[in-house]
């Protein structure tokens, strides 16, 4: 699953400022915000998700959605259970026009539009085999939910929302734990069996299984794509398998103390950076972002220390390449952080 530079102006008096240094490859200091305070009503902030314009934060502890300026860091909205469907809200995605919301507990999806802020529409029932929903990725094409606890996937058409296809995730991944696409490519990890799938995007027709000892995955935990390179979490080793998203072909193994990598919960790109969030075991490691070149591999900046607020990080967004933020979930103590790159 994002994020980075803006001037940062911060006119609510809930929300705290704080000023950070770099650990690795910085020049000069990186601005941050930890968000929080009544007027977000975050609770239990589960996922967060981004466009040049909003920002969108799932609150599983409230059944609610807060949206908030990308630009001012202003809450526009604080969207309830009760008119918008959300039940136990896990996962957000914004692909620039529609904003998709997973409702866990209500094993349905809910829709808002992405310019007006206005619910679309709130997918449930049998006519769109929908149980046990757990992820949510689209491209502003093909929308695919990944339900039945991880073992078969959901085919919507973004723009009409029509209900395209039910199939099983199957090919070498029995149930499926996370999933990323671009704009060809839909891609399914499976943590059990140390595996990637790639389907196509459009179809759902199965591509390839890439798995063993060449891609050296280890405890699948997250993936990300720009549809050039792909990125897979290894959280048992600690590291990123880096694979060519046209040939499927091994391309790195991305690891080493310097990235501070410990138990990846999740990765983002906006196609120039890649960010790592880290839950880390490790006392003196404490909980940290990783930032590295999505083009090289290099390590640009580890984020880490009291001074970001991180507890718990558990999702991450990215702004576009001219914005360079990035917003990070802290499910640990409801709050997001906001860091500004380069």
């Amino acid at each position: 699953m994002h994020r980075l530079i803006r001037p940062l102006v911060v006119a609510l008096s809930t929300t705290a400022m704080f000023v950070g240094s770099l650990s690795a490859g910085a020049s000069s200091l990186a601005p941050v915000a930890v968000l929080k305070g009544p007027s977000y009503q975050f609770s239990a902030v589960t996922s967060v998700a981004s466009d040049a314009r909003h920002v969108w934060v799932t609150n599983t502890g409230a059944n609610t959605v807060t949206e908030f300026s990308a630009v001012s860091g202003l809450v526009e909205h604080v969207f309830k259970s009760k008119k918008f469907g959300f039940q136990g809200p896990t996962r957000v995605v914004d692909d620039g026009t529609h904003v998709w919301v997973v409702n866990g507990e209500g094993n349905s999806v809910t829709e808002i539009s992405a310019t007006t802020s206005r619910l679309v529409a709130v997918f449930k029932g049998a006519a769109y085999k929908l149980k046990g929903t757990s992820e949510v990725v689209s491209n502003g094409t093909d929308v695919w939910i990944l339900n039945q606890h991880g073992s078969a996937l959901s085919e919507l058409n973004a723009s009409t929302g029509s209900f395209l296809k039910t199939e099983k995730v199957g090919n070498g991944i029995n149930r499926a734990f996370v999933m990323t696409i671009d704009a060809r490519h839909l891609w399914l990890g499976g943590n059990g069996v140390n595996a990637v799938s790639e389907l196509d995007a459009s179809s759902g027709s199965f591509v390839r299984l890439m798995k063993g000892s060449a891609y050296r995955l280890n405890g699948v935990n997250a993936v990300a794509s720009d549809g050039r390179h792909l990125w897979v979490a290894n959280a048992r080793s600690n590291s990123v398998t880096e694979i060519s998203a046209s040939t499927g072909k091994f391309v790195a193994l991305i690891k080493g103390a310097r990235y501070g990598f410990d138990i990846i919960t999740s990765l983002v790109t906006n196609g120039t950076e890649v960010l790592a969030t880290n839950l880390s075991t490790a006392a003196n490691l404490g909980y940290s972002v990783t930032e590295f070149s999505a083009t090289t591999g290099s390590l640009l900046r580890l984020f880490k220390g009291a001074r970001y607020g991180f507890n718990q990080p558990d999702a991450a967004a990215l702004g576009t390449n001219s914005e360079n933020h990035a917003w990070i979930a802290n499910i640990g103590n409801a709050t997001v952080t906001e860091l500004t790159l380069h």
